[in-house]
């Protein structure tokens, strides 16, 4: 999905359209640097049956930059909209 949304290829325009994107092997490395994490999300996303918005999202902490090793984070869905609504709203 980071891929189609920096190539411009996803269903609706994107912010990280045109933006930089990390290789495979710089993601394996994220991804083992961030696992903790991840597995802690997930299980919080199990417990809630599975609710949308506890799932893990890859974030960009600076909308700005594409997905590089160290502009990425886990969040939820949830948190992941709520940042995106209010950083909507700081730019209007």
């Amino acid at each position: 999905a980071m891929k189609q949304r920096v190539e411009g290829r996803g269903v609706h325009p994107h912010s990280s359209t045109g933006k930089g994107i990390l290789s495979w092997e710089e993601y394996c490395i994220w991804w083992e640097e961030n696992l903790d994490r991840f597995m802690k999300m997930y299980t919080d996303y199990v417990e809630s049956n599975f609710d949308r918005r506890f799932a893990p999202s890859i974030d960009r902490i600076d909308n700005s930059l594409g997905y590089f090793h160290d502009n990425m984070q886990w969040l939820t869905v949830s948190e992941n909209s709520i940042k995106d609504n209010y950083l909507k709203g700081v730019n209007r």
